[in-house]
């Protein structure tokens, strides 16, 4: 990522602008620690990050509801279209449901 970005060295401004350019184009990222600089444990080589879009998707509201909970319905991502329980889903996640059978 590092490379794809154009730096060469991973300080803490480095990273800090990496994780903004991933958010500003509609992405997030995990595990979260993966770009923020500890110089006790700065980042190495070998680490791995997961990145994803952020598309509305299923899969992207269940790991937004982990990673943000603060921000989401946790019991609707995770019973609801994780664990396929509707009842746990919210009026909106309900409809897509439904347009996603129509389509």
């Amino acid at each position: 990522m590092r490379d794809a970005a154009g730096f060469s060295k991973l300080g803490s401004a480095v990273l800090w602008e990496m994780s903004e350019l991933v958010e500003q184009n509609g992405m997030g990222y995990f595990p979260t620690e993966a770009l923020i600089f500890d110089r006790e444990t700065p980042p190495r080589q070998y680490q791995k990050m997961w990145v994803f879009m952020r598309d509305g998707s299923k899969r992207s509201q269940v790991i937004d509801a982990v990673l943000r909970p603060e921000r989401h319905d946790v019991r609707a991502a995770l019973d609801g279209l994780a664990g396929g329980d509707p009842a746990a889903l919210n009026a909106e996640q309900k409809l897509d449901a439904i347009r996603e059978l129509v389509n």
